[in-house]
């Protein structure tokens, strides 16, 4: 039986909200090419580099190669505040971002966001 559908609501709104996710992908160069490799999907940047980096220790281990061999790239660790940045303002809706009351104000605390968040401020 097919639900019923209210005639009494004065609204119904479905959104699209980006969700933040980090990649562990994994690049190789030859001499006569290259490619890439998704090696994961994770929900947190920490774990995401902590999988990463055991990935690329692993092969490094494996290959034989001195410590500090410029052949092999070793993931960067994440800068949290950052992450938290990339986070929060990923879960704001177009109407938070595009249609504040005061888009000014609304933009400004952004930025200051990014400069704490690099550091800067």
């Amino acid at each position: 039986m097919a639900k019923e559908i209210s005639q009494e609501y004065t609204k119904i709104e479905y959104r699209i909200r980006p969700v933040t996710r980090w990649y562990v992908s994994r690049f190789h160069q030859q001499t006569d090419g290259g490619g890439a490799e998704a090696k994961g999907e994770f929900d947190s940047a920490q774990v995401a580099y902590e999988v990463g980096y055991a990935l690329c220790k692993a092969e490094h281990d494996a290959l034989g190669w001195p410590p500090g061999d410029e052949r092999i790239q070793y993931p960067r660790q994440p800068d949290e505040n950052m992450a938290a940045f990339v986070a929060w303002l990923s879960n704001r809706t177009p109407e938070e971002l595009f249609q504040a009351e005061d888009p000014k104000a609304f933009w400004a605390d952004i930025v200051y966001k990014a400069q704490r968040c690099a550091g800067a401020a």
